[in-house]
């Protein structure tokens, strides 16, 4: 009986038009002399990469590669081969089986590997690189955070498994629920830059997705995805952002970073429905709007301007794309419509007169409004732009004018429309009494 390394040699001196009866009794004399034997380290390469550019059948690949093979010989270089060998042969869809076949044994190391966390974590570090570089999320990858991430310490690994959650497949419905649901829990857990960390990753998942949705061609798939796989991910997506954003802004709503991390995520994610001119998915949880209103961010402020800029014009482009606006945008101009409102409300010294014109404020029972008025005399005109905590560093008079005597129009002009793009905008816009 040969050895492997002559039947190795052999596979290796292979031309056009080899004897494939000769071949195949090869490959079995290579699955006998492997289980009787193994294979080292340097063999196993060698076996790998001539898989990997002939037709050798997967059951036997089986036998040789996964069952076989003790996993402390598949070195990195092997890893590094098969990632190569996977960007060159992506365009042909002959090699889909072995493609999936590849991936999935690639990712079987990684709790029960010997290897070391940095070898774990490099590996983990060029399967996020790949998908970067084909733009697009695989299937293996997704099945592989599903069934890792219920059982994750939340710790090993953090970042890599973050920059994984980028590209999600838009085939694995289900999956991706489960990643994000229980990233979710790991957001409510973790510290506040964590926090923002993991938003900012799913953050990047969704506004990939919108521009995958926007391709013609899509790599390691039979078929071009249907229209509506786009559309239902996006809007799980969307959703889990929110919901996301929600539950940071309540357990820690006087902290900056999460707050600042939220509006940017949604920013973020509108800026990337207006490049594409997409439909309008991503519109804001109460929370996300309201606080910055009170907070001591005058940039938050300027940033929830951005993003009212940003609504009014999708919906312009829409309309003028298609003619007309369904239902679902009708509904979400009136909801922007009503955040407009109490920004307006907020300029104009009527936070408290006209908060049922608006969405933030209009649930405020009645009882806590008179309790607010009796505590805070004036309320409308201390509780506006004029006199909010977040404008004082821009607002403040080095002269001996008061400043109750100066006007809206004179304080606009001299400091927040210099200072504040967006927010300029915004009032040019919706206010143009306030910049004539």
């Amino acid at each position: 009986m040969s050895d492997v390394s002559e039947i190795l040699h052999y596979m290796k001196s292979l031309r056009k038009g080899f004897d494939k009866s000769l071949f195949e009794s090869k490959i079995e004399e290579l699955c006998d002399v492997v289980m009787i034997a193994g294979l080292n380290s340097d063999d196993f390469h060698s076996l790998f990469t001539v898989w990997l550019n002939l037709s050798i059948p997967i059951k036997n690949w089986t036998s040789l590669g996964l069952c076989i093979v003790p996993q402390e010989i598949v070195g990195q270089k092997s890893v590094e081969y098969a990632l190569r060998w996977l960007l060159e042969i992506n365009k042909s869809c002959n090699d889909f089986p072995r493609i999936a076949f590849l991936l999935d044994w690639l990712t079987a190391f990684l709790d029960v590997s010997p290897h070391s966390m940095e070898e774990k974590k490099q590996f983990l570090e060029l399967l996020a690189i790949f998908q970067s570089t084909v733009m697009q999320g695989l299937s293996v990858i997704t099945s592989f955070l599903a069934k890792f991430l219920p059982h994750w310490n939340e710790k090993d690994y953090f970042m890599q498994i973050l920059a994984l959650i980028e590209w999600l497949h838009v085939e694995s419905h289900e999956q991706v629920r489960v990643i994000l649901d229980t990233l979710t829990k790991v957001y409510c857990r973790a510290h506040p830059i964590q926090q923002c960390a993991i938003l900012n990753s799913v953050t990047k998942a969704y506004t990939n997705l919108v521009y995958a949705s926007t391709r013609k061609r899509h790599f390691f798939l039979n078929v071009q995805p249907p229209e509506n796989s786009y559309t239902e991910m996006i809007e799980l997506v969307a959703y889990k952002i929110n919901e996301i954003c929600s539950k940071g802004l309540q357990t820690n709503p006087e902290d900056m970073r999460v707050m600042l991390g939220s509006v940017s995520s949604l920013r973020r994610c509108v800026r990337m429905e207006l490049l594409v001119c997409g439909p309008v998915v991503s519109t804001p949880a109460l929370l996300t709007v309201a606080l910055p209103l009170i907070s001591t961010s005058a940039l938050a402020i300027d940033m929830i301007a951005d993003l009212l800029l940003m609504y009014k014009k999708i919906f312009s482009a829409i309309k003028a794309k298609y003619g007309r606006r369904d239902e679902k945008d009708i509904d979400k101009m009136k909801m922007l419509k009503a955040f407009t409102s109490d920004i307006v409300s907020c300029f104009q010294e009527q936070f408290i007169t006209n908060r049922s014109e608006g969405i933030i404020f209009s649930n405020i029972q009645p009882n806590i409004i008179k309790k607010l008025t009796y505590l805070v005399p004036d309320a409308d005109s201390k509780l506006s732009f004029r006199n909010h905590v977040a404008f004082a560093p821009y607002t403040s008079m080095r002269h001996e004018q008061m400043i109750d005597e100066i006007d809206h129009k004179s304080l606009f002009d001299a400091k927040i429309a210099q200072a504040f793009v967006h927010l300029g905008r915004f009032v040019e816009l919706s206010m143009p009494k306030f910049s004539k």
